[in-house]
């Protein structure tokens, strides 16, 4: 609930609390061609970093050859890891398991095509002073054929398992910033339709007062009330519902606002505009506080043959403000949640989200108070 010390009257608040949420942020994370690409060079220059450490290690002729074939060997790899990537992806709508059993069966011929590359490449086509007589020797061909075969599988099953999960992650990423975007894009529109359901509820409301005064033959003061209506849609009509003003601006609004409506009720209406100056430049969306205030005049004036105090305050608590809007008229006939209340409710959830609450109720001895607390970026004196 709110502190008390907003409570601008001191009486004792019974009303309806709203807690919103805030929606999560998506993270930055690479496309599952980036890391396929990543992944291919990473994997096969690993494979020529290995095979240059052997070729040191057994000291054999012409090194220098025999790693320049292993480097087209491992060129043919790269794209045949490539090949087994692309048909992969083809299956990245299928179950985990599907896609599993895909990797194991297409790294089997991916495996045998790389290891008669190899072959043919380090010994059909070799030329004839290669290879040693004692090196020659020293390769049992069918043997090395296996188990480069097998060698082959393993790494293409690997590689092939690596793809699977890091485009699943990836996938799931997208699906989660596909919907947050959507999110986004639904609450930019939430914001604007709300919007467009406030501004013809005010301009309703000052033109019925205008005509009013006009009935009455009261016809300075309608001047008076045009000439304000004007300077109010001026500020409407040039902000966006999008983009925060400022808690002086929203003030002067309301000034203006309640400037029109006196001219209406007369002594009627009593009106304390409470800013405090290291308040004036808080963010805030515009028009945010417009409905509580007319909910005042249609509730709680409109109904009332007596003066109605009505009070617009903000204070600082801790690390948010409280905005509070109270009269001390018959508070019971707003007992409910109407469609301005559940405008402030909604805007307030998609602009705070779980950072903001909302109270509204009646107030012990008669009267209505609607208050909303939302944060700021820096902490404010109390």
């Amino acid at each position: 609930m709110i502190p008390a010390v907003v409570i601008s009257q001191g009486r004792q608040f019974d009303g309806t609390q709203i807690t919103l949420r805030r929606p999560f942020a998506p993270s930055e994370v690479w496309s599952k061609r980036k890391v396929a690409v990543i992944a291919i060079a990473s994997a096969w220059i690993l494979y020529l970093a290995l095979v240059a450490i052997r070729l040191a290690v057994l000291g054999l002729s012409n090194m220098r050859e025999v790693a320049l074939r292993h480097v087209l060997t491992a060129a043919i790899g790269a794209l045949l890891t490539a090949a087994l990537f692309g048909a992969l992806s083809r299956l990245e709508r299928r179950p985990p398991l599907v896609q599993i059993g895909a990797a194991l069966l297409l790294a089997a011929p991916a495996a045998a095509v790389l290891a008669i590359a190899n072959y043919d490449v380090m010994f059909v086509f070799a030329p004839p002073g290669l290879w040693s007589v004692a090196e020659r020797a020293g390769n049992d061909l069918p043997r090395v054929f296996v188990q480069t075969i097998a060698e082959n599988e393993f790494l293409f099953t690997a590689l092939g398992v690596l793809y699977i999960a890091v485009a699943s992650a990836i996938e799931s990423r997208d699906a989660l910033q596909r919907a947050t975007a959507a999110e986004s894009k639904a609450q930019r529109a939430q914001l604007q339709a709300l919007r467009y359901q406030l501004d013809p509820h005010f301009l309703f409301n000052a033109l019925n007062t205008i005509s009013a005064l006009v009935m009455e033959g009261e016809a300075e003061k309608a001047e008076q009330a045009l000439a304000s209506l004007s300077a109010v849609l001026r500020t409407t009509l040039s902000s966006d519902a999008l983009v925060d003003t400022t808690l002086r601006q929203e003030f002067r609004l309301h000034q203006t606002y309640l400037d029109i409506e006196r001219l209406r009720f007369g002594a009627r209406l009593q009106v304390a505009l409470d800013l405090p100056d290291h308040l004036e430049d808080v963010p805030i969306p515009p028009l945010l506080i417009q409905p509580l205030v007319e909910n005042v005049i249609k509730h709680a004036v409109g109904v009332s043959e007596g003066p109605i105090h009505m009070s617009v305050r903000a204070r600082g608590v801790e690390e948010h403000v409280v905005v509070a809007v109270e009269d001390d008229g018959p508070g019971s006939q707003k007992a409910g949640f109407g469609l301005g209340l559940r405008n402030v409710a909604d805007r307030l959830a998609l602009r705070f989200g779980d950072g903001a609450t909302f109270e509204h109720g009646t107030l012990a001895g008669g009267g209505y108070r609607a208050a909303l607390r939302f944060p700021v970026k820096q902490p404010v004196p109390e």
